[in-house]
């Protein structure tokens, strides 16, 4: 909606989507292998930081169709921790016997906030007149997430392991 607001043709805005979804899938599969090979810490730079790159990108969207291709891509790349990331993080942070529980539980809230705060982007764009400030708030919960995140592993010591669980 943000670009088909901004005036982007259709079928760019499509591509675009389609191109989101594609790289989310890819994502998804290679986050697994990375994370297994460089750790859960520096994996949530490696995804979350082109999570918020993309977030900015749509922040900054130009009328170029070059800001909508890499701002997808980069959400791609970043969304799929989202979901494949809960396991992992319930895994790094939590000890075997609580991980099933510590998964639901991330799950659970995952599937709260995502219910309560659906409504959230479009009721900012009606009261600003655009998807942009919604974008600048996902922008700045990718950033606080990440930091909360990384003072997680480092308060529980995971901030050096290097392949999770390997040992």
């Amino acid at each position: 909606v943000l670009y088909s607001s901004l005036g982007y043709d259709s079928m760019i805005v499509a591509f675009g989507m389609s191109l989101i979804g594609f790289v989310l899938v890819l994502g998804k599969c290679v986050y697994g292998v990375i994370t297994d090979r460089i750790g859960g810490y520096r994996a949530n730079y490696l995804f979350l930081c082109p999570l918020i790159l993309g977030f900015v990108l749509c922040c900054i969207s130009s009328g170029k169709t070059w800001t909508l291709y890499a701002a997808q891509t980069c959400l791609g790349i970043g969304m799929c921790v989202c979901t494949v990331g809960l396991p992992v993080w319930a895994g790094d942070l939590t000890d075997p016997e609580t991980h099933a529980r510590t998964v639901q539980r991330f799950q659970t809230a995952y599937s709260i906030g995502a219910l309560v705060f659906s409504p959230v982007p479009g009721m900012a764009a009606d009261r600003f007149g655009s998807y942009l400030s919604s974008y600048g708030v996902f922008t700045v919960q990718s950033a606080v997430i990440l930091v909360i995140l990384q003072l997680a592993y480092r308060k529980a010591g995971q901030y050096r392991r290097v392949s999770p669980k390997s040992d």
